[in-house]
């Protein structure tokens, strides 16, 4: 059976991925407005640092989920 101190850095270890998932979703979300926004021609294109960030958000999700099929 595992120790506590081993539940309680992987819990916090869990709890560090979630707030970090929480931000790059929000990164994701704020990405596809503006898309959508550009493609209706009511706001700029979306930069290519934009872009970046939200290719590594998409990224994170799809190793976070992969990694949660582990468990």
């Amino acid at each position: 059976m595992p120790s506590i101190a081993c539940l309680k850095r992987l819990r916090s270890a869990i709890f560090k991925e979630q707030v970090g998932l929480v931000a790059m979703d929000t990164v994701y979300c704020d990405f596809i407005v503006k898309l959508l926004h550009y493609q209706t021609g009511k706001g700029p294109v979306p930069s290519q640092d934009e872009f970046v960030d939200w290719k590594n958000s998409v990224e994170s999700r799809l190793e976070f989920s992969r990694l949660h099929e582990l468990i």
